[in-house]
């Protein structure tokens, strides 16, 4: 069992087969109010160093120093995008503007309007006046070698489960829905378990698993035992 702290600072404990690989667990999160109307992507702390040297190859950075963590403000030499970055001990959280950094007032008052908390459990991104905004778009992710598992609230999730009824499992619903490919990859895949998405609801979270095929040709392909460790495996449960 796995217990990870969500981006709005829910508590998220998974249990996931070893059939889906050893995961990096990541997050996202959306703050929204009269001031302030923010995607935030959370990930394991060291991605950020890719920014200057392979997404804005050149970019100016600019590093804010706060209690516990840094912000650093990254910005692309011809200005065409920008991004700031929350970098803590363990995670780091990132939010892109898609064009020129924003004029120092607006920095500033992004920043202030920020609470940024990180634990090797994951990072808590929080509004500074929770009156004023709301916090939806939640959700935590586990990416690995094999697959990627995508866990929200129950709440969150609702709207994305299919109108018909799943497969009853132990207090849970299980569904399966194709995998959106080109035409190559779908005759590849056709018949196997990378043609689906497997989908598990318990009382209060919605799981999505994704199956990832090998990298290398030759390597082994899941078969249905996987697909019935995902069925009879995945537990979860979204506290917060």
């Amino acid at each position: 069992m796995v217990v990870r702290t969500a981006p709005d600072g829910a508590r998220v404990a998974a249990e996931l087969p070893d059939q889906l690989g050893a995961p990096k667990w990541y997050g996202i999160t959306r703050i929204a109010g009269a001031r302030i109307q923010r995607d935030f992507h959370v990930a394991p702390v060291g991605q950020y160093r890719l920014i200057p040297q392979k997404l804005m190859p050149g970019a100016s950075d600019r590093v804010f120093q706060r209690r516990g963590h840094d912000i650093i403000l990254y910005e692309a030499a011809d200005r065409s995008d920008s991004c700031l970055v929350w970098v803590g001990p363990h995670h780091e959280a990132t939010t892109w503007f898609g064009g020129p950094a924003p004029r120092p007032d607006l920095l500033s008052t992004l920043m202030g309007l920020v609470r940024f908390e990180d634990s090797p459990q994951g990072a808590r991104l929080a509004s500074t006046s929770p009156s004023m905004t709301q916090q939806y778009g939640t959700a935590v992710s586990a990416w690995s070698d094999r697959s990627v598992v995508t866990i929200r609230s129950a709440a969150e999730g609702a709207s994305s489960l299919p109108d018909w009824q799943g497969l009853a499992r132990d207090g849970r619903e299980v569904w399966r829905r194709a995998v959106e490919m080109d035409d190559a990859p779908r005759s590849r895949y056709a018949g196997t378990p990378y043609e689906w998405r497997y989908v598990v609801a318990s009382a209060t979270a919605v799981t999505e698993v994704v199956l990832r095929p090998p990298d290398q040709a030759g390597a082994s392909m899941a078969g249905e035992e996987t697909v019935a460790a995902v069925v009879d495996g995945v537990r979860v449960s979204w506290t917060g």
